[in-house]
Parts: structure tokens; C-alpha cells; sequence
């Protein structure tokens, strides 16, 4: 399987195709998307929606199906108009890095708290849990 955007319907969408027998296609966004990630288990797609990242529950055999999208968090460093993705998805599908320019400078910050951890000369690394409501 395969994830990719198209604007195939009058706005960017992320859909799911069969890869590399081609054939099909599942749109897995709703309300516009960019940027889609899949989670090491191929058990959730990432994707981001407007500042948002959001995540749709798949499961790809024996046929293709996939959940309600749900928001997760948002991030003025989730840009969903940029070409290259704004993050990434740690092994373990919970944890997130947030890469953003802080104006000439870059920072680490945990969003939890939005507080300055260190000053990096790169990008800003941003880790983020993805953890379910009570933990």
C-alpha cells in the first residue's frame, strides 16, 4: 500500500492505493490533508490537516480499510502548505518530531509544558507523546 495526496476532489486529500499492482484507492482525510506518514506497524496513517496532525486507524489485510480520522494535537509548526513534511513519527507510533524555524535560531521544546528546553543550532526537534486520554 501506498499513501499519497491528490486535489483530485477540488482540495489536497490523502489517499491509500495498492502498491505496486495499482488498482483502487481509498480516501482516508476528510476535511483536506498533506503529508501522510505511516506508522512502523502500518496499523495508522499520519497526516496533517490545516495546523493539526491527525491520525486514521487502517488495517490493510485481508482488503484495505480505514477509521475515522482523529485529531491528535496541533502545532503552529504543522504547515501543511510546505512540500516537505514539517515531522516525523517515532518507531513506536506515540512520538513525534516537530521540525520548525525559530527565526534565525532553533529550539527544543516539550509542547506539553511550552517551555524552552535547550537551544539547538538546527531546526527545532520537537518530541511529542502521543499517549490516550488518562495516561
Amino acid at each position: 500500500m501506498l499513501s499519497n495526496v491528490s486535489d483530485e476532489s477540488g482540495q489536497e486529500e490523502v489517499y491509500v492505493r495498492p502498491f505496486p499492482e495499482g488498482g483502487g484507492k481509498w480516501q482516508v482525510s476528510v476535511n483536506g490533508g498533506a503529508q501522510p506518514r505511516w506508522s512502523r506497524e502500518n496499523e495508522e496513517i499520519f497526516y496533517v490537516e490545516g495546523g493539526a496532525l491527525m491520525a486514521v486507524p487502517v488495517a490493510t489485510s485481508p482488503a484495505f480499510s480505514a477509521g475515522p480520522p482523529a485529531r491528535l494535537f496541533s502545532d503552529p509548526a504543522l504547515d501543511w502548505h510546505l512540500p516537505s513534511p514539517t515531522y516525523d513519527v517515532a518507531a513506536d507510533g506515540r512520538r513525534f518530531v516537530l521540525v520548525e524555524n525559530a527565526g534565525g535560531g532553533s529550539r527544543a521544546v516539550d509542547p506539553r509544558r511550552r517551555e524552552l528546553v535547550r537551544r539547538v543550532p538546527r531546526p527545532r526537534a520537537e518530541l511529542i507523546n502521543h499517549l490516550p486520554p488518562g495516561t
